[in-house]
């Protein structure tokens, strides 16, 4: 599959990898910088759906400074994905798993971009349409 409405990026230098939404195919790609042009999906399995191998219209990603971890604004789901890279399936860590949207603070409606302070202990997403941003404790 080509890539259908790469909405995001976020580039990891330091393994000399970009990694892209590809929203409409519901996945999150990675490529190498000065590879061959040919992504590996690393999260998401293409199908849009709340199971956990799925996303639903992804949004921002943040990875880790170790490169092993990836987060996702699952837009769609009204939730946030933690996914460990090599993982097919991922984890919850913010809004609903169901992906029912809320106005709480532990509920989100369109959560759009996400971001790690830089000691990776909170969690900061974009609350679309609650017209706020959240703040999540990581541990």
């Amino acid at each position: 599959k080509t890539l259908y409405y790469a909405r995001f990026i976020y580039l990891d230098e330091d393994r000399d990898m970009l990694y892209v939404t590809d929203c409409r195919n519901n996945r999150i790609q990675r490529f190498i910088i000065g590879g061959n042009g040919t992504g590996v999906t690393v999260a998401g399995n293409g199908a849009a759906g709340t199971g956990l191998n799925q996303l639903n219209d992804p949004g921002g990603i943040w990875v880790t400074r170790d490169g092993q971890t990836l987060y996702v604004a699952d837009y769609g789901n009204n939730r946030v994905m933690k996914w460990t890279i090599g993982n097919s399936t991922g984890s919850v860590v913010a809004g609903d798993p169901s992906g029912a949207s809320g106005k709480t603070s532990q509920r989100l409606n369109g959560p759009g971009d996400v971001a790690l302070d830089p000691t990776e202990t909170y969690l900061y997403v974009s609350d679309y349409a609650n017209h706020r941003v959240q703040r999540f404790r990581l541990r």
